[in-house]
């Protein structure tokens, strides 16, 4: 990315809270702080001498945490394990962990959830409201127990990440679209782990790539609404500096928010 067209690309971002109108005209003005925070340490490791369930469950909260490549959740897997951190996530709570078969130090074992939400690698989230299961296997090495093998979540390989932790780590962001007319923005809400020291470099590139896979999704589905359908890439738009100050298409919050509801919501 040039530096010219960075900067046309920073000229038109709005700082809006909802749904606004664009104005015919705007001068560039340099945006300062756009919310970064330092990032501080968040881990979750093994309780020593826990429990299978306990592993498991706290397996499932790890799992929050994209950082190193997952590798918080790592930590409560078998060193030689080969984990593939899958690309859909689902949020769930009301979690049990069911012992299925167990031997002095090996335990199968289903988890039965109720599903919150899907998460998207494009930061949107889905509400969904239904029962999910995933068999996990356990082996005891050393005196402790770690997580040898997951199954899918149905037939799809899903990261399952528990509700409570999620929203403690993860906050919402809404991301502007233009309407097909060009004079309305229409927002478009992406999840990210939050505090983080690149926000505004992670919004910038979340604005830029346009609507990801599940926001695509959701509009072949019709289950979006049909202006947020509409929009394109902020940075096609912006890329003409003629049409950057008549009618830019794209803005953010200026700082993320978090609902009163336990279940995120877009």
């Amino acid at each position: 990315m040039t530096r010219r067209v960075m900067a046309v690309l920073l000229a038109v971002l709005l700082v809006v809270s909802g749904c606004a109108t664009i104005p015919e005209s705007t001068s560039p003005r340099v945006i300062g702080n756009l919310g970064g925070e330092p990032a501080r340490d968040q881990d979750i490791v093994p309780r020593r001498d826990a429990g299978p369930e306990l592993i498991v469950r706290d397996f499932l909260k790890a799992n929050a945490l994209a950082d190193g490549n997952h590798a918080a959740s790592r930590k409560f897997l078998l060193q030689n394990a080969n984990w593939q951190v899958p690309k859909q996530a689902v949020v769930v709570k009301d979690i049990d962990v069911l012992p299925t078969e167990r031997s002095a130090n090996f335990i199968k074992a289903t988890i039965r959830a109720q599903a919150t939400g899907f998460f998207g690698a494009d930061g949107t989230f889905s509400p969904a409201s239904q029962s999910i299961t995933q068999n996990v296997q356990l082996v005891q090495v050393d005196g402790q127990w770690r997580i040898q093998g997951l199954s899918s979540v149905g037939d799809t390989p899903m990261l399952v990440i528990d509700t409570e932790q999620f929203r403690s780590v993860y906050r919402r962001y809404l991301l502007y679209f233009p309407d097909p007319t060009g004079r309305t923005l229409v927002p478009d809400a992406r999840w990210l782990a939050s505090p983080r020291s690149k926000l505004a470099a992670d919004l910038l590139m979340l604005l830029v790539r346009g609507l990801g896979p599940t926001s695509r999704t959701r509009c072949s589905t019709r289950s979006a609404p049909a202006p947020l359908c509409a929009g394109r890439s902020p940075m096609r738009r912006a890329s003409s500096a003629t049409r950057a100050s008549a009618s830019p298409g794209c803005g953010w919050t200026s700082r993320g928010c978090r609902g009163s509801s336990p279940t995120p919501r877009n």
